[in-house]
């Protein structure tokens, strides 16, 4: 009888395909799972929804009106509605009924406002669904009080540090990825405690309204109040009301008023900003990969998001090469004609498309530069013979044009960087772990991010956020309690027994006690 050996090869490729299978099995389990928790999460929304004709017009937020609705949800929560987990659970179950019954009309929203296509559109929705299962699931462990041990002169005291919430938050979202940047943030205050006014975006007119009319008919108002119709004007009374806290997404100019009317007022607030995120390729790279990648960032929405790798620096090694891989990753992605393809997303508005035509004239193309205003459609363009003084070096571009800068060195690279604001995001394209850690260690960055770029993004255990002018604070997973709650020191002391040697006249004793011994942790004492 012939016995079968194996090589070790064959056992390798044994253990991954029994690896996957177990992968797959668990995802199947998985989904099902959701679909039962959804039914579950049925139960509260229906209560919600009996009281609300499906027909029920919702009244507009006019700016002036924010003031007053601020005050309202202040009321609110100083009730103390918004305290026990069991309520706040409830309104999170509320929040994901709503994404899990509209992932449908959100996405043709979506598409009415951005053209974009239908796979991010789903996978937008699905990232604040899975953000807002993991706040439901986490909440418990991340935010109940946390014993902490006592010292000798808090004699029998129990210490305690607790998660507060700041109040009522005022959310900002931008116009770019109008769901995930504006209901993530939402839910994330919301697990905390505070109660929330939401102001969307003009610009993303259809998304906007249908997240607004949604919230209203699933979350009741004393939580949380949208306002969808203005810009500027009702930035401005956001900044004029009396917030407790603001967590702003959207441009440094913008950024820079938020912050400004917080600190008159002393309160805190997250930024979550943008900047010139670069992308440098080293000689020593898979080319194909790379340039595939980075065509395919650059393209996300149209590059209308704030991680988009905005300019590359490429090494003059493979420059040429560089260029002509990334011009065939655009053909292969939406054809010869861009504008025909269903799946290529257009600009915001027909100012953002102008500006983009802008820049175009006034650079050197390698490939694309056709735009049509109308139609806010910018077509995938490669610009070549890039100099640090050229419009497209100014500011974030926030389309789809990518600069293509030649370089020699890396300490030219960093030179050049650094004559930017910090980035959100930098992204490295090497096989060499010196080159890599070289960069790290010089360039100041949100995030940092080896051979790929922006799928970070989709990785709720990292924070998100940026540095300096991209952005102060961060969030997304356990990092979005830090941000919507602060630390409480709570003590409970005892009356039953007192350490005199606290107290004046102070003796020789007393000092060298409380010089030894004030600070000792008495773990069992701490306890009781």
């Amino acid at each position: 009888m012939e016995v079968m050996v194996l090589g070790f090869f064959d056992v390798v490729k044994a253990i991954l395909f029994i690896t996957a299978l177990l992968f797959i099995a668990l995802n199947i389990i998985s989904f099902i799972f959701r679909l039962f928790r959804a039914k579950g999460y049925k139960r509260f929304v229906e209560l919600r929804l009996k009281s609300i004709p499906a027909d029920q017009v919702f009244p507009i937020v006019k700016p002036e009106e924010i003031a007053t609705i601020c005050k309202t949800l202040k009321e609110s929560y100083n009730s103390c509605a918004t305290r026990p987990f069991e309520t706040r659970k409830q309104i999170l179950y509320a929040l994901y009924r709503m994404l899990y019954d509209n992932k449908q009309a959100l996405g043709d929203a979506i598409r009415k406002d951005l053209h974009r296509d239908r796979h991010f559109s789903v996978l937008e929705t699905e990232s604040v669904i899975e953000e807002v299962e993991y706040l439901i699931q986490n909440m418990d462990a991340e935010l109940s009080d946390k014993r902490v041990k006592s010292t000798a002169v808090q004699l029998l005291a129990q210490s305690f540090i607790t998660h507060e919430p700041y109040g009522v938050v005022c959310v900002i979202a931008p116009w770019n990825f109008p769901i995930n940047l504006s209901l993530i943030p939402v839910a994330g205050a919301l697990a905390c405690g505070n109660t929330v006014f939401l102001k969307l975006s003009k610009y993303s007119f259809n998304s906007s309204k249908l997240i607004a009319e949604l919230c209203d008919r699933y979350i009741p108002s004393e939580y949380l109040r949208c306002e969808y119709m203005s810009g500027r004007e009702s930035i401005q009374a956001c900044c004029d009301a009396d917030f407790d806290y603001y967590f702003f997404t959207g441009s440094t100019t913008v950024g820079k008023l938020v912050h400004q009317a917080a600190a008159k007022k002393l309160v805190p607030v997250t930024l979550e900003l943008g900047g010139k995120n670069p992308v440098i390729v080293d000689k020593n790279v898979d080319l194909k990969t790379a340039a595939k990648r980075i065509a395919w960032a650059k393209c996300v929405n149209g590059g209308q998001i704030c991680v988009c790798t905005d300019h590359a620096y490429v090494h003059k090694d493979i420059y040429d090469a560089f260029c002509e891989e990334v011009k065939k990753c655009f053909i292969q992605f939406f054809g010869e004609d861009a504008q025909k393809s269903d799946d290529y997303p257009r600009m915001i508005t027909k100012d953002a498309a102008a500006k983009m035509k802008e820049i175009i004239e006034q650079s050197d193309v390698f490939y694309g530069g056709n735009v049509d205003i109308e139609d806010r459609y910018v077509q995938p363009t490669l610009l070549k013979n890039v100099k640090m003084t050229d419009l497209s070096m100014e500011n974030e571009i926030f389309g789809p044009i990518l600069p293509i800068i030649k370089y020699e060195n890396l300490e030219e690279v960093f030179a050049m960087i650094k004559e930017h604001p910090n980035p959100l995001a930098a992204y490295v394209f090497t096989s060499d772990d010196a080159f890599f850690e070289k960069f790290r260690l010089n360039v100041n960055s949100g995030a940092l991010y080896r051979n790929d770029a922006i799928i970070h993004l989709i990785n709720g255990n990292l924070p998100f956020g940026g540095n300096c002018q991209s952005g102060i604070g961060y969030y997304h997973g356990k990092f979005t309690f830090s941000t919507f709650s602060r630390p409480r020191a709570v003590v409970q002391a005892h009356t039953f027994i007192d350490v005199p040697l606290r107290y004046w006249p102070f003796t020789y004793i007393a000092e060298i006690a409380f010089k030894y011994c004030a600070f000792w942790e008495i773990p069992i004492l701490s306890y009781l």
